[in-house]
């Protein structure tokens, strides 16, 4: 049976015609982008909500740095295992908080994006977090446009973002502070420079809001 398996992927490997996917330049992430991330991977998170209730987050996969290829143009595409791209060398760098309700990951990777017949590269910090089983409004924001210009609101389809810069969040100081905001749903969430994810506001009277970090 091993060998008859065997038979068969040679026969489909032997059969592609696109040839091997072309690197055409590399992209990493730039010291801009990482220093959007305070961080260590060594803290707890404390949230608490609007009724004092608490969740503490832990780390539970490091921020390390990997290498991932930015797929940026489709060469050729025979069939599902027959396919060809341009591609560039870039890195990602991720992180997971856990608690005993909830998940926090954070992405931060360079990706990349279309605009009429042109491709732009950029760094991206995306933050997908659940709370008592809830999906949370999700934080996205374009880090670095690198060398590129263009506007950035062509790539934030379903939020708002707007740079808060220094602000006060449920009677709690925090610096930097972006904000996002769901177009559909309405909900918020904000993001400090200083502190990571700070808060998730699903309403006028519902929310979390980080209280404290533990190192």
């Amino acid at each position: 049976m091993k060998y008859l398996i065997l038979l068969l992927l040679i026969a489909v490997m032997s059969s592609c015609s696109c040839g091997p996917d072309v690197k055409v330049g590399t992209s990493k992430l730039t010291e801009q982008s990482k220093n959007f991330l305070p961080y260590s991977g060594k803290e707890q998170l404390i949230f608490i909500n609007q009724d004092n209730e608490k969740v503490v987050f832990t780390i539970s996969e490091d921020f390390n740095e990997t290498s991932n290829n930015i797929q940026t143009k489709n060469l050729c595409n025979e069939s599902y295992v027959d396919k060809q791209y341009e591609y560039y060398d870039g890195s990602s760098i991720k992180g997971i908080f856990t608690s005993e309700s909830g998940e926090m990951s954070i992405y931060l990777r360079t990706s990349s994006g279309p605009i009429g017949d042109d491709v732009y590269l950029f760094d991206y910090l995306h933050i997908i977090t659940y709370i008592n089983n809830e999906d949370k409004t999700p934080f996205k924001l374009i880090t670095d446009t690198k060398d590129y210009q263009f506007s950035t609101d062509e790539f934030y389809l379903d939020v708002d973002v707007m740079h808060l810069g220094d602000t006060t969040l449920f009677s709690r100081p925090f610096k930097d502070v972006y904000m996002n905001i769901d177009n559909n749903s309405g909900s918020k969430s904000y993001y400090s420079t200083e502190k990571g994810l700070i808060a998730l506001q699903d309403n006028e009277i519902e929310y979390w809001v980080l209280d404290q970090v533990i190192k």
